[in-house]
């Protein structure tokens, strides 16, 4: 039986420009990472939605 362990997390806000109209984003990482490069998933919702409406319940398990 495999055990899925659940790594710490470090969530930094952010934001970035899209033609000009500020967007906010939420990086979330793993604490316990040895690599100084890390692999990246944009993740969004589409039009209208919040950040974690529905992107929350993947964020742990794209981490691991």
């Amino acid at each position: 039986m495999n055990t899925i362990t659940h790594p710490t997390i470090q969530t930094t806000p952010s934001t970035f420009l899209s033609d000009n109209i500020c967007c906010a984003a939420t990086l979330h990482t793993p604490i316990e990472s040895q690599q100084d490069l890390l692999p990246a998933i944009l993740m969004v919702h589409g039009w209208g939605g919040i950040q974690d409406a529905l992107t929350k319940d993947f964020t742990q398990h794209f981490l691991q």
